[in-house]
């Protein structure tokens, strides 16, 4: 049977275009030793749910990336254009296995910039602001 685009669909009466978007993600690209992003996607805090409003869409003129896998690690929120991770740290956070986080993704040549949920919640105007500094190519004003 013909469906008027020249493809013939096997006895169906409707057709499914492939969608890879569908299907779930590579399990190779999820870290091993963390939860899978669609399960910590409800879990986000307020301080990423306010920050996450400020980024998404292009909105600083860059896209940004929520819960994104980069190899062994998810980052709370990166910009593969600018190579810039930010992360909103909270009490859940462990100094040690941040150093080391930190040196696995500096050496891939990624900025991580890192703000306390408090800071993000109660300045989020001065957040964005840094954010946009060094999207363009400023030092970080808190230095």
């Amino acid at each position: 049977m013909k469906d008027g685009r020249g493809d013939e669909c096997a006895g169906s009466d409707f057709w499914i275009p492939f969608r890879p978007w569908h299907f779930p993600p590579d399990a190779a690209r999820e870290a091993p030793d963390q939860p899978p992003r669609r399960v910590l996607a409800p879990l986000r805090t307020d301080a990423e749910r306010l920050l996450w409003s400020r980024l998404r869409g292009r909105r600083l003129g860059w896209k940004f990336r929520f819960q994104h896998s980069l190899g062994p690690y998810v980052a709370d929120f990166v910009c593969l254009e600018r190579r810039l991770i930010i992360e909103a740290d909270g009490g859940q956070h462990n100094p040690q296995a941040d150093r080391a986080r930190t040196a696995y993704l500096r050496n891939r040549g990624f900025r991580i910039l890192r703000f306390w949920n408090h800071d993000i919640l109660r300045n989020i105007d001065g957040v964005v602001e840094t954010t946009l500094i060094i999207l363009n190519g400023g030092e970080d004003p808190r230095t």
